[in-house]
């Protein structure tokens, strides 16, 4: 992919204008330096008249289309509902920008694996919303794993929780991109891929629907090379977040909400001392916990990962997580809700065209 060779500030576009836009997205692109949002699009007249004061250089378009055909657009965000995703993004592709999707990619691997083929096609920047990689303690836990800090690896647990109620919509419904798998499970599948740099192979499920459609999940599986995997996600508890990683000589714990660090244990027993010093040392965490109560949306990592975004498309750079991340993130997903219903771990798959062009000895489509 060539660099940009355009001078000037990165004009952006984005689709979908709803809360997610306005509170986290149009923000984050204020801040970013020469980086300029030149246009929104939303069918809903409200939404887009409510983005439009946190983009005040931007056009205004009640379709999509339109605002593909913009000359200003040079990257386009799609933050739609997520049963939009895939058409979304195969159309900003198919008009030759470079796509930022909030994950997943789509609500299913056949639609997955269109949007990856666009991709291709394009040849431009393809990236998927994963802004948890850049949150600092899963990147101090992958550092931790590569450099052998906890010995061998033998079991992962992650956990995404909200509360009852902070749901609604199309989220509440599989059937409009809704469910706890896609919206939330999806993040936490690819933190263990990410942090442990290997996929998740199998998986069991065990789904609920207590306040909304498919508002709990158990999963259980195993990687590649054998490590045990468990999850748990859901619309209705108490909310947290964060992961366990076990090894054979020590364990490490994040809470995401209770700070940016990474509790590491060796494998025996803390004494009374060190069961002291951790306590103290997670009072470091007290700054990051005020910021989030004041805007439980101020994740330092949303801001991360769209300005990896910005930088790929002035540099021509590759960049993760890409398309293909949210592709296998969607495939334990998949195979989950397979699971679910069978009452059986079942292998995950990718769709047999996805995995040519994945393959990096596979010649990419002609451009179109």
């Amino acid at each position: 992919m060539p660099a940009r060779s355009a001078t000037g500030p990165v004009g952006i576009g984005v689709i979908g204008c709803g809360q997610f836009a306005q509170s986290v997205i149009l923000p984050v692109f204020g801040r970013l330096p020469d980086t300029l949002v030149v246009a929104l699009a939303d069918p809903v007249a409200a939404a887009r008249e409510a983005a439009a004061p946190l983009a005040t250089r931007a056009s205004l378009y009640d379709d999509p289309a339109a605002l593909l055909r913009d000359a200003q657009v040079e990257g386009v965000v799609v933050a739609a509902p997520t049963g939009h995703h895939a058409e979304l993004a195969i159309q900003v592709l198919d008009a030759g920008r470079h796509l930022y999707l909030e994950k997943p990619v789509a609500t299913s691997l056949d639609e997955a694996g269109r949007v990856i083929e666009s991709w291709r096609a394009a040849g431009t920047v393809g990236m998927v919303g994963f802004n948890y990689r850049w949150h600092p303690g899963y990147r101090a836990i992958r550092q931790a794993l590569a450099d052998g800090g906890i010995g061998e690896v033998v079991s992962i647990r992650t956990t995404f929780c909200t509360p009852p109620g902070h749901t609604g919509g199309w989220r509440s419904h599989r059937s409009a991109g809704g469910g706890v798998l896609l919206d939330l499970a999806s993040h936490e599948v690819d933190l263990i891929r990410f942090v442990l740099g290997e996929p998740v192979v199998e998986v069991g499920a065990r789904l609920s629907s207590r306040c909304s459609e498919d508002d709990t999940a158990h999963l259980y599986g195993r990687t590649a090379s054998g490590v045990e995997v468990q999850g748990f996600y859901s619309f209705s508890a108490v909310e947290e977040a964060g992961m366990e990683v076990y090894g054979q000589a020590g364990k490490l714990t994040l809470d995401r909400y209770g700070g940016l660090r990474v509790v590491r244990r060796r494998a025996a027993a803390p004494g009374p001392f060190l069961k002291t010093l951790q306590v103290l040392g997670q009072w470091r965490g007290i700054g990051y916990l005020r910021r989030r109560a004041r805007s439980p949306r101020r994740e330092p990592s949303y801001a991360a990962n769209l300005a990896r975004f910005v930088l790929a498309i002035r540099t021509g750079t590759t960049v993760s997580p890409s398309l293909v991340d949210g592709l296998h993130s969607l495939a334990v997903v998949a195979a989950a809700e397979i699971a679910s219903e069978a009452g059986r771990v079942v292998p995950v798959s990718l769709p047999p065209a996805s995995v040519a062009l994945l393959d990096p000895h596979h010649p990419a489509p002609a451009r179109r």
